[in-house]
């Protein structure tokens, strides 16, 4: 899971977009591993078009390409990536 999934829960609860049953804390455990958001992966996202205008989903389509990755989502403009 990227750190990116999570930062942006955290700012769609904050921002009354998203609700849920227990804290964010609670549902992310501290083992779970994380993909970091590295300079690679912003570098990577420079070079797309912009078929999706979502700061956080072009980031996941970043990194997923940089590390040879999946992204699981219902969003159908990921595919034109």
């Amino acid at each position: 899971m990227s750190v990116a999934s999570i930062w942006e829960m955290a700012i769609k609860i904050n921002l009354g977009k998203l609700k849920l049953d227990r804290n964010l804390e609670d549902i992310v455990p501290d083992n779970l591993p994380l993909l970091p958001i590295l300079p690679k992966h912003i570098f990577a996202g420079l070079a797309f078009p912009l078929y999706h205008k979502d700061p956080f989903d072009r980031l996941l389509i970043a990194q997923a390409k940089s590390e040879n990755m999946f992204v699981i989502t219902n969003d159908d403009s990921f595919s034109l990536y």
